[in-house]
């Protein structure tokens, strides 16, 4: 690769954008919304070779395709079953798999590990199984801000709340504080478990990898070995467009 690499990680939120050079990763990025106006901004300054995108928002991809088009980025690579994985999906259905789950599965293959649990804590919690170089599936979950948020949305009188720093556990002197304690332990204790259950199909040995916005909150509920790794995402990106240097680019 000659020239910079842009990786966009495009979830419900937030557009999560990293610039690689060589093979470090040497600025970041958080844009509110689909972030497509400061995205502008950063292929301008940094003008990119070559940029690889992974969505779960369908119709952000179109929008995001044409401003590529026209700041001239040469080569472009969406993450979609079209393109080389360096291990085998052993899921039914493999081309509904989020695009996400397979670039942190590729972050971690990128960091040396064949065989992992990993966890992405953003607005769902993903907890997939890489095992001897196979991605095994996982489960999925509801995130810590949309379990506080159903709980407001769902009943007639539970009120709405931010997750205030959690300094105990339960039970909670009051409302707020119940929702608040009840959701973030619940929330730990659910991601724990999953954990759990997949570390006893891989040995007690294997690492768990945690990314995502949320991931710093797990320290206190999982085990080690594990491995807090915020650009997981990003590392797997990268290594997605180095290893598919001959899939054509995406069709514009």
């Amino acid at each position: 690769m000659v020239g910079p690499v842009l990786t966009l990680d495009r979830g419900n939120f937030y557009l999560k954008a990293a610039l690689f050079s060589g093979n470090s990763l040497i600025q970041r990025w958080r844009c509110g919304g689909g972030g497509l106006e400061q995205l502008s901004g950063i292929l301008e300054k940094n003008q990119p070779e070559g940029l690889i995108f992974s969505s779960v928002i369908q119709e952000w991809s179109g929008e995001l395709l044409a401003l590529l088009k026209e700041a001239g980025v040469e080569r472009i690579l969406r993450v979609g079953p079209e393109l080389r994985y360096p291990f085998k999906l052993d899921i039914d259905n493999p081309e509904t798999v989020g695009p996400d789950r397979l670039c942190a599965a590729c972050g971690a293959l990128a960091g040396g590990f064949s065989e992992a649990v990993i966890v992405d804590a953003g607005t769902a919690v993903t907890v997939d199984l890489l095992r001897r170089g196979v991605f095994a599936g996982g489960a999925i979950m509801p995130g810590l801000h949309m379990m506080l948020r159903s709980l407001h949305r769902g009943t007639s009188a539970l009120p709405e709340i931010g997750l205030t720093p959690v300094e105990g556990p339960p039970p909670g002197r009051n409302t707020a504080e119940a929702m608040a304690r009840g959701v973030f332990y619940g929330w730990g204790g659910a991601v724990k478990e999953l954990v759990g259950w997949s570390r006893r199909v891989l040995g007690p040995a294997a690492f768990t990898i945690i990314t995502g916005g949320d991931a710093e909150h797990l320290d206190r509920f999982l085990e080690e070995p594990r491995l807090l790794d915020p650009d997981l995402v990003h590392r797997g990106l990268f290594y997605l467009y180095g290893t598919n240097a001959g899939i054509p680019e995406t069709n514009l």
